[in-house]
């Protein structure tokens, strides 16, 4: 069977309709579909999704195409892994066209069994943990059963999570000698340390509270391990994590995923924590949509990852400046990518929200809490109300430049609300405070931790050129031809256009995505010598790259002489 027919074939078995719809929140709009794009920062739907010519296209960066080239631009892959990931959902079997050498099977053994033995090894380590606590627990006199009744972890949900407790004395390592394990690979996916000077191995996790977590498949990638009470080592740190590796990827984890992803699509809102323990105290009083990352910042894969369920959000980080701090950073973050957060409320006389629930607050266990929200950013004006009051000119003046900071990223309707308010609140004229909030610079978002830029950032020069591009051609297919050397610069500036040759295979190509542009314009007074002004006036912007290569300044200089002709239109 060749790539072509199973192209075909999947694509015979899944429609866009119900692809997209397994990633997006989608609705009807006429013959058509419509959903907000995760590919750039929008609050309005302006993705389309087209039955009838099985395809979608985003009218907002001008992103589309067909339900591969969704796959592979929503999970960041390449072809052939969007190709296998389609084909298992429609139960389609892929052959190689292409005999893999002798050496490729063996390479690609060692790594499958490897990875393999490697989950196995996790696996086992989490139910040697787990075995061990469940043994202590019938002693009540133990301090590991102490804690754990300290901590109001019932019995329920130690099994639920699969708690564990990891000895002394080397206990893992011993095992693994016994039955004769690679210790490589226990070591690879982090379970025993080899300590590089002397040579020898030793069990990463000793004495601790063992927290497996599992990947959204429900396979053990790794730890956390929290220290217990009765230690008073300084040179432990109070929780230990898991190193990363091919098992253990941080920044695509969230803690709670396999457990509450089903209810979190259910009740279309999901409580970020700071803390597991959080997750498995929330959950124990109910609140079964519960999730944590590992630490407090995140990625923007996860929060990609996140909007799958749901794009409502209960922020609950701790009570502490950290907290707080962090909170402000998660809603700028994750608002810049569509988000609605809310601030779930906990006391003030409680430091998180396990605090809060273990205190009582909420009855019995069995009952779930009646937890109290309010938007953030009207939690975050009442946190600042003394400061924002202030006669000390210096606090106040920052406490408007904090507020105006979060306020950024919000909807012009919001802006308009909290700078109301906020003039009332500081006798500020509105105009001025106005004036202030322009001078926010909206692209200098912390989209994450990782000190690089965002893989889905808001509209770019390339997305805009895109865009343009697509609806001139929409709108012009039969003039199509005058476009040659406008469509030969820009090839240069966005790269989802090098693979056409010319602009008539461009076309050939992309035929039904057009059409369905060109449909979605009937009512729109579109002006071609606009789009042609726009595209002219970026490839001016950015001739300084294009000019160095002798074909391309020839080109431009043509193209130049012609602008006039072309924009008399």
């Amino acid at each position: 069977m060749g790539d072509i027919n199973v192209f075909e074939q999947i694509r015979g078995r899944l429609s866009v309709v119900d692809v997209l719809g397994s990633y997006l929140n989608i609705k009807s709009n006429g013959r058509n579909y419509k959903a907000v794009c995760p590919f750039h920062n929008e609050k309005s739907a302006s993705l389309m999704i087209s039955p009838d010519k099985d395809i979608w296209h985003c009218f907002g960066c001008g992103a589309g195409g067909n339900i591969f080239t969704f796959v592979e631009l929503y999970d960041h892959v390449d072809t052939k892994t969007a190709l296998g990931l389609l084909a298992k959902k429609a139960g389609v079997s892929l052959q190689t066209s292409k005999p893999k050498t002798q050496e490729q099977i063996i390479v690609e053994k060692e790594q499958t069994d490897t990875l393999t033995l490697g989950y196995k090894y996790l696996e086992w380590s989490a139910n040697l943990f787990h075995q061990v606590l469940l043994k202590i627990l019938e002693d009540h006199h133990h301090p590991v059963t102490k804690y754990c009744q300290e901590r109001g972890l019932t019995k329920a949900t130690i099994l639920k999570f699969q708690l564990g407790y990891a000895p002394k004395d080397n206990f893992i390592l011993s095992l693994a000698i016994k039955h004769k394990l690679n210790t490589d690979i226990l070591v690879q996916v982090g379970i025993i340390n080899k300590l590089e000077e002397k040579n020898t191995l030793k069990d990463k996790f000793t004495d601790r509270l063992m927290v497996p977590i599992n990947d959204k498949s429900g396979r053990v990638v790794g730890f956390t391990a929290r220290v217990l009470p009765y230690d008073k080592n300084p040179n432990r740190p109070k929780y230990l994590n898991s190193s990363q590796s091919q098992w253990f990827n941080k920044s695509e984890l969230w803690y709670g995923w396999y457990e509450h992803s089903m209810s979190i699509r259910q009740k279309k809102k999901v409580i970020i924590v700071e803390g597991n323990m959080d997750v498995i105290v929330a959950n124990q009083y109910g609140l079964d949509y519960t999730l944590a990352s590992q630490g407090t910042s995140f990625t923007v894969e996860q929060l990609q990852i996140l909007k799958r369920l749901t794009s409502n959000i209960l922020l609950a980080f701790d009570n502490d400046t950290a907290g707080i701090i962090s909170g402000q950073k998660f809603y700028r973050q994750a608002t810049a990518m569509g988000f609605e957060i809310q601030k779930l409320v906990i006391d003030k006389q409680y430091k998180d929200l396990d605090e809060m629930l273990s205190s009582g607050l909420a009855g019995e266990n069995t009952e779930v809490p009646a937890i109290k929200t309010v938007p953030f950013l009207e939690y975050m004006f009442n946190q600042k109300q003394l400061d924002l009051q202030s006669s000390d000119t210096v606090v106040q003046r920052q406490a408007i430049l904090d507020f105006l900071y979060l306020l950024k990223v919000a909807d012009s309707i919001t802006q308009e609300q909290y700078l109301t308010k906020l003039s009332e609140a500081t006798s500020i004229s509105k105009a001025t405070l106005h004036q202030e909030l322009d001078k926010q610079v909206g692209e200098n978002i912390d989209y994450l931790a990782t000190n690089k830029e965002p893989t889905r950032p808001s509209v770019t020069n390339q997305q805009i050129v895109l865009m343009n591009w697509q609806t001139l051609l929409a709108l012009e297919k039969t003039n199509s031809s005058q476009y040659e050397n406008i469509f030969e610069l820009i090839k240069n500036l966005s790269p989802e256009l090098v693979k056409y040759e010319s602009v008539q295979d461009y076309i050939a190509q992309n035929n039904n995505e057009l059409d369905m542009i060109s449909d979605n314009l009937v009512n729109e007074k579109v002006d071609t010598k606009s789009i042609i002004q726009v595209l002219m006036s970026i490839i001016d912007q950015n001739i300084n790259q294009l000019i160095n290569e002798q074909r391309l300044s020839k080109i431009y200089l043509e193209l130049k002489a012609e602008e006039i002709v072309l924009t008399r239109k």
